[in-house]
């Protein structure tokens, strides 16, 4: 593997960390509330979604939490899609409700 498909590798992870933290300030979830709830300082969280910070990235095990304190799940249906995969959820009612949610915030 080639350095530049490490960066961009990077890149797109980190892009979609700081899309996810966007998302969750406008619900009025905070970052210092997800950091907290993944163990980590608000500055290292920050670092994660950099995309000029290289020697942070974000970890698997750190997912769970971030999921679980935001209810976006933006970077799971992305890594699905990557792979030719959809994400849906067991009950379809919280489906068509997430994406009119989506919609109106036009993601």
């Amino acid at each position: 593997m080639t350095p530049e498909v490490i960066q961009n590798r990077r890149e797109l992870v980190k892009g979609w960390l700081s899309r996810t933290l966007l998302n969750a300030g406008s619900t009025g979830i905070t970052v210092n509330q997800i950091a907290e709830a993944m163990g980590l300082s608000e500055s290292s969280l920050y670092k994660y979604a950099n995309t000029g910070e290289e020697s942070q990235n974000i970890h698997l095990h750190n997912l769970i939490p971030l999921l679980t304190a935001t209810g976006d799940f933006l970077i799971l249906r992305e890594l699905v899609n990557i792979f030719g995969f959809q994400l849906v959820p067991k009950d379809p009612w919280e489906a068509i409700c997430q994406a009119v949610k989506e919609a109106e915030n036009g993601r």
